[in-house]
């Protein structure tokens, strides 16, 4: 429910952008799919939701101002919107950078530790 006040917000924000440039509208499109399944029913998917939602936003964040990333947001939800297959390719996606993310700190995490016990 969060994610989608969130993505309504928005949406609901300013005029439409121009195309965002390839690298934040994947980002962009990461956000929107989190931020939708950050609405589900289903707990653990929610969870997932909430954490992808901001993962994205903050990779977002460091590439544009607030009002760019909402622009951005709109552009590539209104893309989605008219090629509703895209949406389980991009989960599909988004969802195999989280597990990458989430191993790749893990063995950082490992890795301290280890270093730590030296």
């Amino acid at each position: 429910m969060a994610g989608a006040a969130l993505l309504a917000a928005l949406l609901l924000q300013g005029a439409a952008a121009p195309t965002a440039a390839p690298d934040i509208a994947a980002d962009a499109r990461c956000f929107t799919v989190m931020a939708f399944a950050a609405s589900a029913t289903d707990a653990k998917a929610k969870q997932a939701g909430m954490m992808g939602a901001l993962l994205w936003y903050g990779r977002l964040s460091a590439q544009l101002p607030a009002a760019g990333i909402a622009d951005a947001i709109k552009a590539e939800a209104k893309r989605m919107e008219q090629d509703s297959a895209s949406i389980q390719a991009e989960a599909q996606r988004c969802s195999a950078e989280m597990t990458a993310y989430g191993q790749a700190m893990q063995a950082l995490g490992a890795e301290m530790r280890a270093e730590a016990g030296k």
